[in-house]
């Protein structure tokens, strides 16, 4: 950057520019590489705003610099869609570091989000875990379909642990020749281990040349271990059966072997922070396709077109030119940003024009048009509300209304874009019943579920509607690992709602439904009650990243009776209004 760039860029951080911020403190951080108080003062300020390599910066700066380590930003970053970061709270749960207690199951939980947006190594893992079972039922299928897409981006550990699977049988036909085609690709990056069993198969197919060649490498890149054992007995084994020129020539073309360079991994800065991307784009009449959060060709021919008129030619979709054309959209706005404007509609929420709300005491919700409407439920004695964040973005109030009736004042403490959550507060609430959490029962597939919210505002019942069915797949749309897909019927208005188990403990939260209209569109056929929720596990996050104590229930004595289901449900969930200005 020249240096009028960088006095821009400095003085749009100075006022407050939150991508700005986090590109001059790096700036700052590569002209002194111990870091000054300022730029680590505006990196921290970027992080704060939901700037999402900021996050995982002071992520890994908690974690691996703190004494006792800290993970809230990591578990803040993560939450916020950053895909780093999930990956290293799996890394963190999987081997028990930076005081978390080891919990493989939750660690896959952290890696399948990380992987869900194509984190290459998020891949991979998920891959060997399914393979050994570990924290989870062994399934080789999936092993196989994860360590393909990792494979797809030249990551060595995948192809390696594929060129296994075709050569064991681990749930693929025995294929020697696809095997040492994985092998291939991983030792041609230099893989160690791939080179040891590459030339496994060389020695197998009668190869004994190429497999000399191949262990005489694999001696210079494995590590001491197992491998090495083997290595140095293939070798030792392989030379009585080849000749003294033989064995000069494989050593010769193994020292003229070079690494290969894999292709460089797909940028990707979270869901969020490529959605941000779209919409400022498209705004601005570059066609970056659907605001989907998934960087397809669409978008990155966009940014480049855009990048062009930035004078940055040929720009990569990549650190550090995607933040410097991130800094010129200003995707996250300012640190201290003015009320958004409200958000289009979200289809299990509710808008409802009416007349302005009346005047009601400090106990309840100010004067002010009402805008949309939604649900939400106690999640502790403290008044603490939970809801959707499309319920309560863009809000100049919110207000509760709980089950008698009462209007009250509340306000909003943390919102999670990415996750979809928000978390809210208000006092009347205090000592109110909550929910308890399901914890760590595993749901299973098929199971009861009952849904409590209130939907279509104005047209069914102010006490609240039920709705029964189950719980259709243990994922969401495009296998979303953080969502869970429901058969009770969701309506409009139902967003942010609990969804219980027929314990009556908190199963996830109500956050969509398909669109029908779209998809008969598409099949010519109509839906019938595909709707989505959060997963439970990933509202204990949220909750635990502020802070929040909350029940859990994770042996529950008996089923209740529908009955008594739908009398807990509506002890502990209220109506959520979102108003804009008076």
């Amino acid at each position: 950057m020249s240096k009028e760039e960088i006095g821009l860029i400095a003085s749009d951080a100075a006022s407050g520019n939150v991508d700005a911020k986090y590109l001059y403190a790096n700036y700052l951080a590569s002209t002194n590489p111990k870091g000054t108080p300022e730029g680590e003062a505006m990196r921290a300020e970027a992080a704060t705003a939901g700037h999402p390599s900021a996050e995982y910066d002071m992520c890994l700066t908690e974690s691996l610099s703190h004494e006792p380590p800290s993970m809230s930003s990591c578990l803040l970053a993560a939450l916020d869609g950053n895909p780093n970061a999930q990956a290293w709270m799996g890394l963190a749960l999987s081997a028990g570091m930076f005081g978390l207690k080891e919990d493989a199951s939750a660690a896959l939980g952290w890696y399948r989000m990380a992987a869900f947006q194509g984190d290459t190594i998020a891949l991979s893992t998920v891959g060997d875990q399914y393979s050994s079972g570990t924290g989870v039922q062994k399934d080789d299928a999936l092993a196989i379909h994860y360590w393909e897409r990792a494979a797809s981006q030249d990551n060595a550990p995948a192809l390696r642990q594929l060129g296994r699977a075709y050569a064991l049988g681990w749930g693929v036909p025995v294929d020697l020749e696809k095997s040492k085609s994985y092998f291939t690709r991983a030792s041609d990056f230099g893989d160690g281990p791939s080179q040891y069993y590459l030339g496994l198969v060389y020695r197998v197919t009668g190869n004994f040349q190429s497999a000399y060649v191949m262990q005489t490498l694999a001696l210079k890149t494995v590590d001491a271990g197992e491998i090495r054992d083997g290595v140095v007995k293939q070798r030792i084994e392989l030379q009585s059966m080849l000749s003294p020129e033989q064995v000069r020539k494989s050593v010769k073309i193994a020292k003229g072997w070079r690494k290969k360079t894999p292709k460089p991994a797909p940028f990707i800065g979270g869901t969020d922070f490529i959605k941000r991307l779209q919409r400022e784009l498209n705004k601005r009449g570059f066609s970056a396709g659907d605001e989907d959060g998934i960087a397809g060709s669409a978008t990155v021919r966009a940014y480049r077109q855009y990048a062009d008129v930035l004078h940055v030619p040929n720009a990569p979709f990549d650190r550090p030119a995607i933040y410097y054309v991130a800094y010129r959209l200003n995707l996250y706005g300012k640190v201290q940003p003015s009320p958004p404007s409200t958000p289009a509609p979200v289809v299990a929420s509710q808008e409802v024009p009416s007349p302005p709300a009346p005047d009601v005491s400090d106990k309840q919700a100010p004067k002010s048009d009402l805008v949309s409407t939604g649900s939400g439920f106690v999640v502790d004695h403290n008044g603490h509300v939970v809801t959707n964040a499309h319920v309560a973005k863009g809000c100049s109030s919110i207000g509760i209304i709980d089950q008698q009736g009462n209007k009250l004042a509340a306000k909003t403490i943390k919102v999670s874009e990415f996750s979809d959550l928000a978390l809210l507060q208000s006092d009347g609430l205090k000592d109110s019943a909550s929910v308890a959490f399901r914890g760590g029962d595993p749901v299973k597939l098929g199971e009861s579920v009952v849904v409590f919210g209130f939907p279509l505002t104005g047209t069914l019942s102010d006490h609240g509607n039920l709705t029964v069915g189950n719980l259709a797949a243990l994922s969401g749309l495009r296998d979303d690992p953080g969502m869970l897909q429901i058969s009770a019927p969701v309506q409009p208005g139902n967003s942010g709602g609990p969804v219980l188990d027929s314990h009556g403990r908190l199963m996830g939260v109500v956050v969509a439904k398909l669109n029908a209209i779209a998809v008969a569109n598409v099949t010519d056929d109509i839906p019938q009650n595909v709707n989505f929720a959060i997963k439970s596990s990933v509202l204990e996050n949220f909750l635990q990243a502020s802070a929040i104590e909350y029940e859990t229930d994770g042996q529950a004595a008996k089923e209740l009776p529908i009955t008594d289901l739908a009398s807990l449900a509506q002890r502990v969930t209220v109506r959520i209004e979102c108003h804009g200005p008076s």
